[in-house]
This record gives C-alpha cells, sequence and structure tokens, in this order.
C-alpha cells in the first residue's frame, strides 16, 4: 500500500495531503467535513467517479473520525443515548442503501444512471443541511430545555443511515443540525455525538463499497495521515472558538462544498 502511494504524482500527492489537513481540522471543529468536503474535493482534484469519490470518503472519514471521536470522548461532548436510539434505526437503512448503490453500480446498464443519482442525492443532502443549519443558527446555542423524543431521534437515525449509505453524506450535514435543532443537544454535544455515529455508519459504508472496489485505498490513506495534523489544531481551535462561529464555518463549509458540486 506505501508503494501505492509512493508511486502517486507529485500534484496529488500535494492535493491528498491538503486536503487531509482541511479535513481533520473542520471535522473536529464543526462535525462538517466527512462526505461533504471530501467528495467534492475528490472529484474536483482526482476527477474520481462519484461511487467511487463516495467509496473513499467512507473510508477517510471513517478513520479520521476515530481519532476526532476520541477526543470529544475526552472532552465529555458525546451524548450517548443520543448515539444508541439513533444507531438502533440507521445501521439497518444503511446496509438496505449501500446494497443498492452498489450493486446498481456494478451494472454496466444502470451505472450511468446510479452515478447521476448520487450525484443529485449529494446535491440535495448538502442543500437541505444548509437550510436546516441557517434556520436554526438563532436558536439557543449553548444550552437546551428540550427533552430526547424518542421517535425523532429513530427517524433521525433512518434518514441519516440511507442517505450516508447513498451518498456518504450524514454525520455533519444531517446528525449535527438534527442533534441540536431537533434532540436539544448543545453544539458541543452535537459536534461530539454526530462524530461518534458517523464513525460506526462511515465504517459500514468503507467495508461495503471497498469489497466492491468502489474505492482508492491510497489516495484515501494519504489523506488520513494527512489529516492527523488538522485535527490537533481543530482541537485547539475549538476550545477557543464561540459556539456562533462554529456555526458559521459548518454553514461555510457546506456551501463551498455545495457550490463546487453544482459545477462538477
Amino acid at each position: 500500500m506505501l508503494a501505492d502511494i509512493l508511486t502517486l504524482p507529485l500534484h496529488q500527492i500535494t492535493y491528498a495531503i491538503f486536503i487531509g489537513i482541511t479535513v481533520g481540522a473542520l471535522m473536529t471543529m464543526t462535525g462538517v467535513g466527512g462526505g461533504v468536503v471530501i467528495i467534492p474535493a475528490l472529484q474536483l482534484s482526482f476527477s474520481m467517479p462519484i461511487v467511487t469519490a463516495v467509496g473513499t470518503a467512507s473510508i477517510i472519514a471513517t478513520l479520521i473520525k476515530i481519532n476526532a471521536a476520541l477526543n470529544h470522548i475526552r472532552c465529555k461532548n458525546v451524548n450517548w443515548h443520543h448515539v444508541k436510539v439513533i444507531l438502533i434505526s440507521a445501521i439497518p437503512t444503511l446496509i438496505i442503501a449501500t446494497e443498492i448503490i452498489v450493486r446498481s453500480a456494478a451494472n454496466p446498464t444502470l451505472q450511468p444512471f446510479t452515478e447521476r443519482f448520487v450525484q443529485g442525492c449529494v446535491v440535495i443532502t448538502m442543500a437541505g443541511a444548509f437550510v436546516s443549519l441557517y434556520l436554526g443558527r438563532k436558536t439557543e446555542l449553548t444550552s437546551s430545555s428540550k427533552q430526547t423524543n424518542t421517535s425523532a431521534a429513530l427517524s433521525v437515525g433512518a434518514l441519516s443511515g440511507s442517505v450516508l449509505g447513498t451518498t456518504g453524506i450524514g454525520g455533519g450535514v444531517i446528525l449535527l443540525p438534527a442533534l441540536k435543532n431537533i434532540l436539544g443537544a448543545t453544539v458541543r454535544q452535537a459536534v461530539g455525538s454526530s462524530i461518534v455515529i458517523a464513525v460506526i455508519l462511515s465504517g459500514v459504508t468503507a467495508i461495503r463499497y471497498s469489497s466492491s472496489s468502489q474505492s482508492n485505498i491510497a489516495i484515501g490513506l494519504l489523506v488520513v495521515l494527512s489529516s492527523f495534523v488538522g485535527v490537533k489544531i481543530g482541537i485547539k481551535v475549538l476550545e477557543k472558538t464561540s459556539d456562533r462561529a462554529l456555526i458559521n464555518l459548518s454553514l461555510f463549509a457546506i456551501l463551498t462544498s455545495l457550490i463546487t458540486t453544482v459545477i462538477l
């Protein structure tokens, strides 16, 4: 695998390092940065087909988020009840969605339609997440009087599982606003919990896509190695950044990725 990385052109190695540092920092600070940033970055930098980009992004997101999740657990930024309830419904829908996409992408007749479908789902998911986070940005950012609604949590899980399995997106852009606006988590709890949930969901997605050769492992690992620098930067900045600034940063990251994906 190291040999595969070393055979990459210098400009691709540079792109991968830059993507890794950026994604590591963004993901740690905001929970956004998995599929929402990585997928358009991979398409733009490496001309990857969308399904391959989803598979590669899932590998990257899983490995980066393990490190970020451990940091948030140590900082007590995780609501374990939210995590448990959401995963109950997210895992089954995730498995179904990944199976449909992988099998369709492997079928020469269905592949063109599958590529267009996934690309469209990515755009819709990004747009919906931006609107949700934007509309909820003026609500109380540091505390909440809402109680966890189990039905709502199960619905959030089912939606995030199906969307993440289809698009590789769902950790930050769906779970983050849902945890904050629907389940009443604080911003830091929403970030920490969304990352822990996404580690598991992205891991399942990565395994299924990679088993069908729908990923570029060499580029994925290089991005992951570079991300450790970004995670350290993100943790330091997070401690000194207001909740409102974190929300604004999330909005900027989602909007930039959305514009890039539409252009692509």
